[in-house]
């Protein structure tokens, strides 16, 4: 006969045995998930906050998306609905009028084609604001709707465009013109000349003052000069 009693014993030492087994099995197990998922964890949560940071942020990829929609027209006002998405509703409804303005349908089948090329973009952070220098590409014929008949145009623009944050992301609302003018040598060797120059003509002017005696009143006249304001369609 068996004795009970050691049989006892073995079946819960075995049993004790797969249990610890079990335990180490899992814990084991669970070690090695846990090491395996943390890293994946960690580059989620890095993915999260950077795409929040820049979503926060005025950038010159949000830059090149309004210029690759504003600027890319088979013809004047074609693109309406391109840039709308990336402008406020009141320079929108500015843009739109300007698009049919006399002046600017004067160009309608005439200007052709226009692609976007490239730009150089400087963003002011603290302004909402970019400066940018955008070159583009278009067709322009001397035939109506006739690209064919025309000469392809390579052309640059200088441009200032505001932003203001409306729903989580940035509007242009204004679109200002920039006229760069360089200095030359020449020019600066003038200006820098042209005070003493003008010391001496008025003093010579005083004396004469002083020396003649006033006969007839001559009238004044004024010369009144044109500014150009150039701009771009």
């Amino acid at each position: 006969m068996y004795d009970d009693k050691k049989v006892k014993l073995v079946r819960k030492a075995i049993t004790a045995a797969i249990g610890v087994i079990c335990l180490t099995v899992g814990f084991a197990c669970g070690m090695w998930f846990g090491s395996s998922n943390t890293p994946q964890q960690a580059t989620t949560t890095v993915e999260e906050v950077s795409s929040k940071d820049e979503s926060k942020m005025l950038t010159v990829e949000k830059v090149k998306e309004f210029l690759l929609a504003y600027y890319t027209k088979k013809d004047v006002g074609e693109n309406q609905e391109r840039y709308k998405e990336f402008m406020t509703e009141q320079l929108y409804s500015q843009q739109v009028k300007l698009d049919e303005s006399p002046v600017t349908q004067a160009y309608k089948g005439y200007v052709l084609n226009q692609v976007y090329d490239k730009a150089t973009i400087y963003i002011d952070e603290e302004n909402h604001s970019a400066l940018v220098e955008v070159a583009y590409t278009n067709i322009q014929t001397t035939k109506r709707n006739n690209p064919e008949a025309g000469v392809k145009m390579s052309e640059k623009a200088t441009i200032k465009l505001s932003y203001i944050k409306e729903k989580g992301q940035y509007l242009v609302n204004q679109i200002e013109p920039i006229l760069l003018k360089k200095t030359t040598n020449n020019e600066k060797n003038t200006q820098s000349k042209t005070p003493e120059a003008n010391t001496e003509t008025t003093e010579q002017t005083t004396k004469a003052e002083t020396t003649q005696q006033p006969t007839t009143a001559t009238p004044e006249t004024t010369e009144v000069g044109t500014v150009k304001v150039r701009g771009t369609l």
